[in-house]
């Protein structure tokens, strides 16, 4: 054979080797615990309080020269297991039957051969699992029964202890070789003339392809040398000292010696294995920047595969140009070459990687359905595809957050039954999965879930909220003192974290709900549990982010609710609101902000605050949040209206009242109060009539008593003074309690038609007979006490009249009538000659500054008349 057409061969057969072979690394497979069991959690340990006879107290790390020794003490007979799986860096020892104190737990460690170790517990087996910081790792253990120890040791090292030494040992001092002597090379049928005309000619032939540049080259590609890069050279000996210094030598990459190459050998066998070379160098270098632009790349890989189209590397070409296509958003053209790829050629084995970039494409376009088709059949011809496993794992997890909940858990559950040692490398599997059964309440199988999550990834942010989790359900199932544990734990594990302030929310809204569990100060941190209001204030200022600030002032304000401090708790639940109706937070601080309403309205209306109720009706009606649906509320607010007399607003509320009540059960106040309005508008016959009908038509009302009121005032407005006193009389023999409301109200009807004898009596037994033990003091009783006074003075009782006014004064200071009632009494004392107190009462009166000016000018011209009836009567 032609020896340079030997070298084109060599050339060709060495670029296929360094560009288009995968390496396979192989695979050493070790023991693995494949069944991950349900782990108790620490709650339920201090709860139950049992604990095995066999104990692991603590993990210490003990003196050796040259390797990493543990030591675990424990007490009991202790036995255990070891599973080791030096390909994923780790070492499980099983322990059955037995339990650890808390001085046993997960850490890190800062060492050359041990990385972490993680305590697993599962009812009475722990699990630790040692993870080394090399696959290559000695590991010696025994068991130390004089000391109850077991003592582990490991020596790891970067480079394999058993390996085929080719060449030179490593340290090997050279041996001296004998020489030998090179003969002559010798060829059939060729004599040593011809010889050496062939290897001249082949050397001749590789200075005109550019051999040596092609290799030189070549080496720079496969040792990365992509672009121009420096090297320490000795510079050029000093003149005077003759010394000389290091400096740096800028030398040409790869990238420049193919470009170079390609200029200066265009007719060279080797030029289309350097165009390949040439693109796939500019694509690796673009693949590395932080903000890539393939421009470069593309355009080398056409230019190679239009000038060398029949190239064994244009099938690569073809898959790179498609891959930048996809890189740089052009589906449609990716997906257009990904085909032809595939169709060319149906051996390819850029097939694969085209199927799956395929596949992605539609994960990318959310068709994923498609795409987990797609992946399944790329599973079928490799099983082993990794990348195919993690994105069918990826579509369950974007059927998980469009909360297509069925699909995701069928998902899986499938990759839990084909793929458990991936599943286990990703345990947000674990936490997605414990989630959707938490919202199905099969709060059983998500507490497993949740469990295998903290276990299995213990340091992921994913498993301190499944931790938090565990705390709800054990909430929701009505366990608050595994709750409470729990969320203790997650309050220390990290208290600058949101979800270390998601277990302190929960700690304090525990101690508002169940203020009596039997909370041990030296097990848990009681102040949330304790002061739950300041636990909720200290956050509210440190929140971590919009999620924890609403949750903790939901907390808050649900707290103030349950105090009945509904004002304040309102105000909390409106700060959600502008979250909008999507969030969770804003539709249940409407539904607070609404029951908040409806004890707010009913408390007021017991105690007749009119002006409150309007107050928070209108607010409420301001926020837009819905209507109330409280009838009695309504109903509350139309009474308040009503006592205002604004009746047209009062009639609305009734009537709306009115069509919502369905069971009729408020027909009958209703129907009083429209009578009343009747009354106020002076309507005295339809208020009679209504009050008649609504005693035949509701005898057993709560209401008779109103009703009999109203008829009553009812007959008095029509004149009908004697048929108002009977029905008077009537209510005081069938409602002998509370009488004296109606001691007022006949007082005020004798006193209307000028019987003041018979109102003096009835307003004295108005006063007599009031219950001092209500909280609130009515107004009819203020009312009575004045009215009183000015009876008497009005039917010459001036003594009386003047202890009355007095009593009335001291009682009710701020009663609107108190400066004229001043000015009255003031000339009571002067009917009964007692002239010196009426002029100290008239002039206290003027410093005093009566509103009503008139009362003030009264008392001036009084008292002239007085001085004036003075000095007359001494003159005369």
């Amino acid at each position: 054979m032609n020896p340079v057409k030997k070298n084109r061969l060599a050339a060709f057969l060495l670029l296929a080797v360094l560009v288009f072979t995968t390496g396979m690394g192989k695979q050493v497979q070790g023991q693995e615990l494949q069944a991950v069991s349900k782990v108790e959690s620490e709650a339920e340990q201090k709860v139950k309080g049992i604990a095995p006879a066999k104990k692991i107290k603590r993990i210490r790390i003990g003196p050796h020269p040259k390797y990493t020794r543990l030591l675990l003490d424990f007490s009991g007979p202790v036995e255990y297991q070891v599973n080791a799986n030096f390909v994923e860096k780790k070492i499980a020892l099983i322990f059955n039957n037995t339990s650890i104190t808390p001085k046993v737990q997960s850490r890190k460690y800062r060492d050359k051969n041990l990385a972490a170790i993680d305590v697993q517990s599962n009812e009475d087996q722990i699990t630790l699992t040692l993870h080394l910081k090399n696959s290559n790792t000695r590991f010696f253990h025994h068991k130390e029964k004089a000391a109850s120890q077991i003592v582990l040791d490991l020596k790891g090292t970067t480079e394999p202890f058993l390996k085929t030494n080719i060449g030179k040992k490593k340290g090997q001092k050279k041996k001296e070789e004998p020489i030998v002597k090179i003969k002559p090379v010798k060829m059939k049928g060729l004599s040593s003339e011809q010889v050496k005309e062939v290897i001249l000619k082949d050397e001749e032939e590789k200075k005109e392809t550019g051999w040596e540049e092609y290799q030189n080259a070549l080496k720079l590609y496969q040792q990365k040398k992509l672009e121009d890069y420096t090297i320490k050279v000795e510079s050029e000996p000093d003149p005077e000292t003759g010394e000389t210094e290091e400096i740096e030598q800028t030398k040409p990459g790869a990238l420049k010696l193919f470009r170079k190459f390609a200029k200066d050998y265009p007719n060279s066998p080797l030029l289309p294995n350097i165009l390949y070379l040439l693109a796939e160098a500019e694509f690796r270098i673009t693949w590395r920047q932080k903000h890539p632009n393939y421009e470069k790349a593309l355009a080398a890989y056409q230019h190679a595969t239009r000038k060398f189209p029949k190239s064994r590397f244009s099938d690569h070409s073809l898959y790179k140009i498609g891959n930048i296509f996809e890189e740089i958003g052009y589906t449609l053209e990716a997906r257009v070459l990904y085909n032809e790829g595939i169709n060319r050629n149906q051996k390819s084995l850029y097939n694969t990687a085209r199927k799956t970039s395929l596949a992605n494409m539609l994960l990318k376009e959310k068709r994923y359905e498609d795409a987990y088709q797609a992946f399944q059949k790329i599973l079928k011809k490799s099983p082993k595809s990794n990348e195919a496993q993690l994105a069918i794992i990826k579509i369950a997890n974007e059927y998980f957050d469009q909360k297509d909940f069925i699909r995701a858990l069928d998902i899986y559950n499938e990759a839990i039954r084909r793929w458990p040692s991936v599943v286990n490398k990703t345990p947000i599997i674990y936490s997605n999965m414990g989630e959707i059964y938490f919202k199905k309440r099969d709060y059983q199988k998500a507490r497993k879930f949740y469990f295998n999550m903290v276990n299995m990834d213990p340091a992921n942010k994913e498993a301190h909220r499944a931790l938090n989790r565990i705390g709800d359900l054990y909430l929701i199932q009505g366990r608050e003192m595994e709750a409470l544990s729990v969320y203790d734990q997650s309050a220390k594990l990290d208290p600058e974290n949101r979800e270390s302030q998601y277990g302190k929310i929960r700690m304090a809204d525990i101690g508002v709900r169940y203020p009596r569990l039997p909370v041990n100060d030296a097990v848990f941190d009681v102040n949330a549990y304790f002061q739950p209001l300041k636990a909720y204030d200290e956050i509210l200022e440190s929140a971590k982010d919009v999620d924890i600030l609403s949750e903790v002032t939901m907390s808050k304000g649900i707290a103030l609710l349950k105090e009945q401090n509904y004002l304040e708790a309102i105000q909390e639940f409106k700060k959600l609101l502008p979250l909008g109706e999507e969030s969770k937070f804003y539709r249940d601080a409407a539904k607070y902000i609404r029951q908040s309403l409806v004890f707010l309205v009913d408390g007021y209306a017991k105690q007749g605050g009119v002006l409150p109720i309007l107050y928070s009706y209108t607010d409420y009606a301001s926020l837009s949040i819905g209507k109330v649906k409280s009838l009695k509320t309504l109903l509350q607010v139309g009474e308040a209206y009503q006592s205002l007399g604004m009746l047209p607003e009062a009639v609305r509320m009734y009537e709306k009242v009115k069509q919502l009540d369905a069971r009729k059960i408020h027909n009958d106040r209703i129907f009083l109060n429209l009578g009343q309005i009747h009354y106020e508008r002076g309507n005295y016959s339809e208020a009679e009539f209504v009050a008649r009908s609504f005693l035949k038509n509701f005898p057993r009302s709560e209401k008779v008593r109103d009703a009999m009121k109203l008829l009553a005032k009812s007959l008095n407005g029509r004149k009908q003074h004697d048929d108002a006193l009977k029905v008077y009389q009537n209510i005081l023999e069938k409602f002998p309690k509370f009488p004296s409301e109606i001691h007022y109200l006949m007082a005020t009807l004798e006193a209307g038609r000028n019987q003041n004898a018979q109102a003096i009596a009835a307003y004295e037994k108005t006063i007599d007979t009031f219950d001092r033990t209500q909280k609130i003091t009515p107004d009819y009783l203020r009312e009575a006490h004045y009215k009183l006074a000015n009876s008497l003075y009005q039917e010459g009782k001036y003594a009386e009249s003047i202890d009355a006014f007095d009593a009335a004064i001291k009682l009710f200071p701020d009663h609107p009538h108190r400066s004229w009632s001043e000015f009255i009494s003031a000339d009571a004392l002067k009917k009964i000659k007692n002239n010196p107190k009426a002029t100290a009462q008239l002039n206290q009166l003027i410093k005093s500054r009566p509103e009503n000016d008139l009362i003030r000018k009264a008392a001036q011209s009084q008292l002239k008349v007085m001085e004036w009836e003075k000095e007359n009567t001494n003159a005369l």
